[in-house]
């Protein structure tokens, strides 16, 4: 029942990644995440015999772990399964607030509107607040959520800041 479950969830997890990846790796852009529980042995004493999980993305026969794969895969893929993670978290208040400096600066374009994908699709359940000079992080049919920051004076880095919205 186990393993089922795991085979299935498996299968869920690729088809929903694959909903938010559009980057290419080789020819195609198919690529299955693959999860599966091994077990400590003696040599953990403490954990020994508890189970863990070991991840693996996957290409066709090639079945790497995540730390073989290229910055952007691996930043991509943190970023995608914790905030899906997060958002799924039934037993956590709904006030989440999640803020983050300049994220997926090891992304390219295209990977960086994949990431805009992620977070409209978990912004019902979990707030997100990110600073950024990418272009490509914002979203010009949500520009109204925009807010720029600035010095009053830009010659002097003691002035105070004014906060602007899209419509200013």
């Amino acid at each position: 029942i186990r393993e089922q479950k795991i085979e299935n969830t498996n299968r869920n997890l690729t088809v929903d990644f694959r909903d938010f990846w559009s980057q290419k790796i080789g020819r195609s852009s198919q690529v299955e995440l693959e999860f599966g529980l091994k077990y400590h042995d003696a040599t953990h004493k403490e954990k020994s015999g508890k189970p863990y999980l070991v991840f693996w993305v996957k290409h066709g026969r090639e079945k790497l772990y995540p730390k073989q794969r290229s910055k952007g895969m691996r930043w991509f893929l943190s970023f995608y399964l914790q905030l899906k993670a997060a958002a799924l978290d039934e037993n956590r208040d709904r006030g989440l607030l999640m803020l983050i400096d300049e994220p997926g600066n090891s992304l390219h374009a295209r990977a960086k509107e994949d990431m805009l994908k992620v977070l409209e699709d978990i912004r019902d359940r979990i707030q997100v607040v990110y600073t950024t000079h990418s272009t490509h992080l914002l979203d010009l049919r949500t520009v109204y959520r925009v807010l720029a920051v600035q010095r009053v004076d830009e010659t002097d880095d003691d002035s105070e800041t004014k906060v602007l919205t899209a419509h200013e």
